[in-house]
């Protein structure tokens, strides 16, 4: 009885309101397998990019690069905030891929900011080290030796927890 249009126009439900939803979820579901090739032809940096934006945030200032290869593509457009060129693209991209995978994705993401800058650090710690060394004479000579196996004891805990995890992972 609800649907009946006489009904509807009765309560002051316009009938092209209730096509809408359906129109979007149609349009939704003809553009999938698009939506999902442009997806998977997308690297790992895009696919953060266009998540990012997708839910509203804005992408990392220091991936210049790949929004400038998201908007050549025309999967991100620049209004004038970035933002994903249409809403059931949108939609698309909010559930591409399982929360547990983009998870995965932002825990590495983030953690490449370490692997190049602990390497900086390392130098620098080893200069000091050196000069320390260099400037106490004998004494730090015991110490240097401790100092050595306690880091070759410690990058092997590491190395052995990282291979549990990425066995745990897999």
């Amino acid at each position: 009885m609800a649907r009946n249009p006489e009904n509807l126009s009765a309560v002051g439900i316009d009938q092209k309101q209730l096509a809408w939803p359906i129109f979007m979820q149609r349009l939704q579901w003809v553009a999938e397998p698009i939506f999902r090739y442009e997806w998977e032809r997308c690297s790992l940096e895009e696919k953060l990019v266009l998540y990012h934006v997708a839910h509203g945030n804005y992408p990392n200032p220091l991936a210049n690069r790949t929004v400038e290869n998201l908007l050549a593509r025309r999967l991100l457009t620049l209004n004038p905030t970035p933002g994903i060129p249409s809403e059931a693209f949108k939609r698309f991209i909010q559930h591409a891929e399982p929360a547990y995978r983009i998870n995965a994705w932002l825990e590495d993401e983030s953690g490449h900011g370490w692997q190049t800058m602990r390497w900086t650090f390392a130098i620098i710690i080893l200069l000091l080290l050196g000069w320390l060394f260099y400037s106490a004479g004998n004494v730090f000579e015991t110490l240097s030796y401790v100092v050595g196996a306690v880091a070759t004891f410690v990058t092997a805990i590491v190395k052995t927890l990282s291979a549990v995890k990425s066995v745990k992972d897999v």
